[in-house]
């Protein structure tokens, strides 16, 4: 019972370090990626800023509309608010990471471009259904489940094993009484229970057993929807990624710096570099959470099952 006991205790530690080892690495992802974001919005807040404060001077001349002044301050608020709301994710990720480290220093995460190319290149070893095969067979707090199971029975075994009566044996003298003189006579005893003192304990234990079982039923489930969830996110995701090739995104940063330059000498209008900014902002935030939520669903598998399926 006490090798049973310390088995328990092992798995539940088990899945609690799991837990925050899981903890640790999805929040520090999410605030490299969250700096990455704020560092790509920095860049085009201060070009807009410098553009906004050039038409703001022109514009109290008289040489541009205050429509375009306004067109431009539009832009740089969207930028501004995404600052806020990046800079505000940063925050809560950084206590946190300092919650899980102790670290009290500032953190900024590190990881080179191939360093993240690799993990979000590296893709699971199996199928969704060989993922839940593996995840049922491996994931601590599932077996927990199904130790308690086996605890309980063994349990109801014991509490059953009360109810049997003992076997009394003894020896009698009898100097008359008997068919011979000075007899001596070997007597077994059974008491008859006329009730079991143990009934309640044993029906406690069997509803412990029935109680276990439904809760396994429910952990299993629960454990094969989250990894059909976690690996479905991460494929729709990982082929989002995968049909933007290497060139296209490369195009992205070669097309931004072509529109300022052609802006700034007068090739494109304003209502077009405007446009194609606020498109840019977009896609590039974009492209960033699905690069994030590529490495957070990986990341979940990895927590649910517990052995190692990325190659």
């Amino acid at each position: 019972m006490q090798n049973r006991i310390k088995k328990l205790a092992q798995l539940q530690f088990s899945q609690l370090l799991i837990d925050l080892k899981a903890q640790l690495r999805t929040t520090y992802f999410n605030l490299y990626y969250e700096r990455l974001k704020l560092d790509n919005t920095n860049k085009q807040l201060g070009y807009m800023n410098d553009l906004l404060a050039a038409y703001r001077i022109q514009s109290a001349k008289g040489n541009v509309s205050l429509k375009d002044e306004v067109r431009l301050q539009s832009i740089v608020i969207q930028l501004n608010n995404d600052k806020l709301g990046i800079n505000k994710s940063m925050l809560e990720f950084e206590q946190n990471l300092k919650v899980l480290t102790g670290i009290t220093d500032d953190i900024n995460p590190q990881l080179s471009d191939a360093e993240a190319k690799e993990i979000l290149a590296s893709q699971p070893f199996g199928d969704e259904a060989e993922l839940k095969k593996k995840a049922l067979e491996n994931n601590s707090d599932y077996q927990y489940n199904l130790k308690l199971i086996d605890n309980s029975k063994l349990y109801a075994q014991w509490q059953k094993s009360l109810n049997v009566p003992d076997v009394n044996v003894g020896v009698g003298w009898d100097q008359n009484g008997g068919t011979f003189k000075n007899e001596a006579n070997l007597m077994f005893g059974i008491p008859l229970p006329l009730w079991k003192s143990n009934k309640g304990n044993v029906d406690k234990a069997h509803f412990a057993i029935q109680q276990n079982q439904k809760n396994a039923e429910f952990q299993k489930l629960n454990l094969e929807t989250k990894v059909q969830s976690a690996y479905r996110t991460w494929k729709t995701q990982y082929d989002q990624l995968i049909e933007i090739k290497a060139t296209d995104l490369n195009n992205m940063d070669l097309v931004y710096n072509g529109m300022l330059k052609n802006f700034r000498n007068g090739n494109v209008s304003l209502i077009e570099f405007t446009d194609f900014m606020e498109s840019y902002r977009q896609t590039a935030l974009q492209i960033y959470d699905m690069k994030n939520e590529i490495i957070q669903s990986a990341e979940q598998l990895n927590q649910l099952i517990q052995t190692k399926i990325f190659y």
